[in-house]
């Protein structure tokens, strides 16, 4: 439970959780570098770079030492992140391709073109063809074609594109149209379209740490590394939708996620988030109870709404979240 709470805790609190750690049993060395790796990425994310580095680095020491690759790798992505210098493993690194080259790549092999992956990205076109150029040169192929293939040959669970696992809070926020004012929760709205409020959506996310994952055709959805601030995100979208007369409702859940390098995040925690939307009322925030207990003791209020059926995702006790 002590190092669960290094995940979520709002950052003010994340020096307060990670002391009590050492107090907690530990069944293995792999947690231990577990545990010093998100202490260190939630260090780096507040702009504590200098802090993180030491964690991170104990981390990656540690991964190395169990032969944890995938980890390893994002213990690595996590130091450069935060400005530290590390040694190329050999002479083929220059061709390696940069993280933004393989996040353009993955998303092109999908069968996107570049306008649809610039807009997924929030990149230009030119960005984008200008990443996809250099990712084919470094991978050796030519056409879209041999760019799917590769890509597919690769996506074994020990290659750098499998996804990494992690604890984060999932926020999915869906607009409204104004004329379904007569339906109630769990009743299948009419929707419209996102896309003249993609830029106020992006803001409100990075405004709150988190990280845009969809802002398209109907849907929001976004991942924060501590649930309050996921909350704070989904209260500003519902009042900045009110303020343009549009009407949105919104759901918010914390556990495990899956994050690709194309940007995707999937897993239990993304599928019970977009669930829960269904069920929530226009202007409501939705959180289950793991988001509620992760922010006991803020000044945020919550009302029941008892057991709710999320259709394949089991029964859970949802509450309506009340803004300060």
């Amino acid at each position: 439970m002590a190092r669960a709470r290094v995940l979520v805790v709002p950052a003010e609190l994340l020096d307060a959780a990670y002391q009590q750690v050492p107090a907690a049993p530990i069944h293995s060395g792999f947690e231990v570098a577990r545990t010093r790796l998100v202490y260190g990425e939630r260090l780096r994310r507040a702009g504590r770079r200098m802090e993180a580095r030491e964690y991170l680095r104990g981390a990656l020491g540690i991964f190395h030492a169990i032969g944890a690759e995938p980890w390893e790798r994002r213990a690595q992505a996590e130091l450069r992140a935060s400005g530290a210098r590390l040694r190329r493993p050999d002479a083929s690194a220059p061709d390696e391709q940069t993280p933004q080259e393989l996040q353009v790549a993955l998303v092109v092999a999908a069968g996107v073109t570049n306008r649809e992956a610039a807009a997924r990205l929030f990149l230009s076109p030119k960005t984008i063809e200008v990443h996809l150029s250099r990712a084919y040169r470094k991978l050796g192929v030519r056409t879209r074609t041999e760019l799917a293939r590769r890509v597919a040959l690769h996506r074994a669970p020990d290659s750098p594109l499998a996804p990494a696992r992690t604890l984060g809070t999932v926020l999915c926020a869906g607009i409204i149209n104004l004329t379904d004012d007569a339906a109630g929760p769990g009743d299948k709205h009419q929707t419209v379209s996102l896309a003249p409020h993609n830029r106020e959506v992006a803001a409100a996310v990075r405004s709150n740490g988190g990280r845009l994952v969809k802002a398209a055709g109907e849907g929001v959805l976004a991942m924060f590394d501590a649930p309050s601030a996921a909350l704070h995100c989904a209260f500003g979208i519902c009042a900045a939708a009110r303020a343009v007369n549009v009407k949105a409702r919104a759901a918010v859940h914390a556990g495990e996620i899956d994050s690709f390098p194309d940007g995707e995040i999937r897993g239990v925690a993304v599928q019970i988030a977009k669930r829960m939307l269904a069920h929530a009322d226009i202007g409501e925030v939705l959180v289950t109870q793991t988001v509620r207990d992760a922010v006991y003791g803020s000044s945020l209020a919550f009302r029941s709404r008892g057991d709710v059926d999320l259709a394949g995702a089991g029964s859970r006790n949802l509450f309506t979240a009340i803004p300060e």
